[in-house]
């Protein structure tokens, strides 16, 4: 008898002996894309928790058809229930050592958020609770896959993973982001200073310094669409121009639109993409 399970395969098996070679490569595309593209999974890594942890995230993806480019690993867990534990925390990876190949990356989280993921005291914290998991690549590109709390405890019951049979990296065990996990403005980066009327130059800065931006245009009007996350980075990059309130952020009245390049680095830094600016071509 053919299952449920069976019948998405079936209709497909079926669709390539009827359809014929241009239906073999698209079948073949899905395929991939279903079962080549990231995939997360809670595995053991054998570790104790004074070594780093026992728990750890094996990530994989066909690494010849998708080139993506690690660069953070973030976590939401939360309990849906009146009294229910929350964690978010995430781990990033500077931009030179993204992650080009499948790894396994042990979490080094304190006791108290190891045993929110591992441990339970009743049934509610299994069917009622989710851990969310985003893959986020150097190029904007983000997965999210949704893992239960059972089979993160599950997974810590099973044999230690072993990398070099299943032909990944390693990663030494590393700890949690210490700064904020809602925003995408990453510490490491070089700040840009934006010289509106410098020579633009044509070789690296002295002594390595950061280098002069210029902008062939100014800004004429500067908005909020909704979806604010009240997460500062707008206000930080320029406080003359936002105002972060109690559950938004506003434009301050007659806020100056001199400074192109706070604003333009407010609104790239936005992790919700809601800064929104018209601009004109810059006067002779």
């Amino acid at each position: 008898m053919l299952t449920i399970e069976a019948l998405p395969l079936a209709v497909i098996i079926s669709a390539i002996i009827l359809g014929g070679p241009l239906t073999l490569v698209i079948a073949i595309r899905v395929f991939n894309y279903w079962y080549g593209n990231v995939r997360v999974k809670p595995v053991n890594t054998g570790l104790a928790e004074d070594q780093g942890s026992p728990l750890g995230l094996l990530v994989t993806w066909d690494n010849e058809s998708f080139d993506y480019k690690i660069s953070r690993m973030r976590l939401e867990y939360s309990e849906i229930f009146r009294g229910g534990l929350s964690l978010a925390t995430s781990f990033t990876f500077e931009d030179k050592q993204a992650k080009k190949r499948s790894f396994v990356l042990p979490l080094k989280l304190i006791p108290n958020e190891l045993k929110i993921l591992t441990v339970f005291n009743d049934e509610r914290e299994l069917k009622r609770s989710q851990l969310i998991i985003e893959v986020e690549a150097t190029d904007g590109r983000t997965i999210r896959k949704r893992i239960s709390k059972k089979a993160v405890i599950n997974a810590l019951t099973k044999t230690p993973v072993d990398a070099a049979k299943l032909e990944v990296d390693m990663l030494p065990p590393k700890e949690a982001d210490t700064w904020a996990v809602a925003t995408r403005i990453f510490p490491w980066r070089k700040v840009v200073e934006v010289v509106a009327d410098a020579p633009k130059s044509k070789g690296p800065s002295a002594g390595g310094s950061a280098v002069a931006q210029i902008f062939d245009f100014i800004i004429t009007k500067v908005w909020i669409e909704p979806g604010c996350i009240v997460c500062d980075a707008c206000e930080n990059e320029a406080p003359d121009v936002f105002q972060v309130l109690a559950d938004t952020c506003i434009v301050r009245d007659n806020a100056p639109m001199v400074n192109t390049g706070s604003i333009v680095a407010a609104a790239e830094g936005c992790p919700v993409d809601v800064i929104k600016y018209d601009r004109a071509a810059k006067p002779a």
